[in-house]
């Protein structure tokens, strides 16, 4: 985790700094608020990232950030933005889920307001997992049968330091591109307790269809290390985002943040998304 989570809270703080204006008001959306069921469990290995993220930009004075647990009422503010690295993911379980979520999410924005974050690439994941099937397929003796493929299909550490297991749901329905209930596991060889992440792969193509049902227009999905690669340069000497991110940037060459070379690896599985809340007449 020590290698992600810095490129986990730049990558926050450049989302943040893209989409949302100084002064502009921001809320969290953490599992156990978000989805409305507070007996679950929450999903523990970004969870603490995100708090460290709303807790700096709250003490950088930048947003307006809102640091409440709970649903705002009629007479609070909407907000301007909202952000997760946890939710999105969650809420693939199943369609109820998602559509709840979103409504949510957008009872608390203002119309132009952003719902973003960072989810796990689901495309690069079921890629990781065709090759190792392939790869199994090679080993087989010419003559044999098809090897079909695992339950569950471990994609072996697909860097040093992180290991993704894709598991079938009960209702599996027997294909890669399933929207919902693809529920996989996201293990790091880091020996904090918070280490490992049991959650759902987001499928874009669904995501972009329910958010217009939901108040919302998607605006974009981008590889994580594409997003760094894309976007580092112009905020390398960003001074707010040293204090919100907690890496030092613009105090020369030696200073400038850069992930380590294992964090843009394991950054290859993840994905930032966003999406904007709009009305009737935008999809006119």
């Amino acid at each position: 985790m020590d290698h992600l989570r810095p490129l986990l809270l730049w990558t926050s703080a450049a989302l943040t700094g893209a989409l949302l204006a100084p002064g502009e008001r921001l809320r969290s959306l953490l599992p156990d608020t978000a989805l409305g069921d507070n007996d679950r469990p929450p999903a523990g290995l970004f969870d603490n990232v995100e708090r460290e993220f709303i807790h700096r930009l709250a003490a950088a004075q930048r947003y307006d950030v809102d640091l409440s647990r709970s649903d705002p009422d009629a007479a609070d503010p909407l907000a301007e933005g909202c952000v997760t690295l946890t939710c999105l993911d969650q809420a693939f379980e199943d369609p109820a889920r998602l559509h709840a979520l979103l409504q949510r999410v957008r009872s608390r924005l203002r119309y132009g307001g952003y719902f973003y974050g960072v989810c796990a690439e689901s495309s690069a994941l079921w890629s990781s997992a065709q090759k190792e099937y392939e790869a199994r397929q090679l080993q087989r003796a010419p003559s044999g049968p098809p090897i079909p493929p695992a339950r569950p299909t471990v994609l072996h550490p697909v860097t040093a330091d992180m290991r993704f297991t894709l598991r079938a749901a009960e209702y599996w329905r027997g294909s890669a591109n399933a929207a919902y209930g693809q529920l996989y596991t996201l293990s790091l060889t880091a020996p904090e307790s918070d280490s490992r992440r049991e959650t759902y792969l987001v499928n874009f193509a669904e995501l972009c269809q329910v958010a217009t049902s939901c108040g919302f227009r998607f605006v974009d999905a981008i590889n994580l290390r594409d997003f760094w690669e894309e976007f580092h340069k112009p905020l390398q000497h960003c001074d707010w985002m040293a204090a919100v991110s907690g890496v030092e940037v613009g105090v020369g060459p030696q200073a400038v943040f850069r992930p380590s070379p294992r964090a843009l690896e394991m950054a290859a599985y993840f994905s930032t998304f966003v999406l904007v809340a709009a009305d009737a007449d935008d999809f006119e």
